[in-house]
């Protein structure tokens, strides 16, 4: 059994590893699937970034920017994973193999 991960917000957390751990958490609420939305609130939450403009907002812009991720209103809470998303998880986790 895997301990889940405890991710803690520190004055040293920098925008890069926020960054990798909103997307791997939108690729987890969306199983990976590009056409399931998913909350941004939820996901800023699971991945330990408040939900504010000052933290959540620069970090899922650039995910958006990026091309990672799409956002369906101007207010970036509902989300989707973009193909590219996708295979950027894909790529950072390595290959997984299937039985």
């Amino acid at each position: 059994m895997v301990a889940p991960i405890d991710w803690r917000i520190d004055v040293q957390d920098d925008f890069d590893a926020r960054s990798w751990r909103l997307l791997e958490t939108i690729y987890e609420l969306a199983s990976g699937n590009p056409g399931v939305m998913v909350s941004g609130q939820e996901a800023a939450q699971r991945a330990n970034i408040p939900h504010t403009t000052e933290d959540y907002d620069p970090v899922a812009r650039h995910l958006r920017d990026s091309g990672l991720i799409t956002a369906q209103d101007l207010y970036l809470e509902v989300l989707n994973i973009t193909a590219a998303g996708v295979s950027a998880v894909k790529r950072e986790r390595g290959p997984t193999f299937e039985v």
